[in-house]
């Protein structure tokens, strides 16, 4: 992932925002005091790293447990109000990929990309890596 954020080098949010004005595009402007919510990593944000280990996570247990019916709650001691409740494993990366932007350190192509990527590594090491060892363990092929 590393490479491919430097070979493409996508400038993040508050650089974006910062040189507005260096664009091309006449109908962007500079806002230098634009900050973001989460502090900006100091490497260039597409695709996101985040977006691809979600996507990947999100991918394997889809494939061991299913999409849906789950019954997973989420808490934080020093947010004692906020409670988040997920039976989807999409809503949760789908929140991943929602926080990482709203909290200005991603666009959502750097999300949607990597989401993407991580789905294509999960199925490929899944379908290639990740198989029975022996035979009759669910494929019904002879041990690998």
């Amino acid at each position: 992932m590393f490479e491919t954020k430097y070979f493409y080098r996508g400038w993040r949010p508050e650089t974006a925002i910062h040189r507005a004005d260096e664009d091309g595009n006449a109908k962007t402007a500079a806002d230098v005091g634009w900050r973001p919510y989460i502090v900006t990593p100091c490497f260039p944000g597409y695709a996101s790293a985040r977006g691809i280990g979600a996507g990947a996570a999100r991918t394997i247990l889809w494939r061991a447990y299913g999409r849906k019916h789950h019954d997973i709650t989420l808490t934080e001691d020093s947010l004692p109000n906020i409670v988040l409740h997920y039976t989807d494993l999409m809503d949760i990366t789908d929140d991943v990929a929602t926080a990482r932007i709203y909290g200005g350190i991603h666009f959502r192509v750097d999300q949607d990309v990597g989401d993407r990527v991580g789905v294509e590594v999960a199925s490929y090491n899944d379908d290639h890596w990740l198989l029975p060892l022996t035979p009759g363990d669910g494929d019904g092929e002879e041990s690998r």
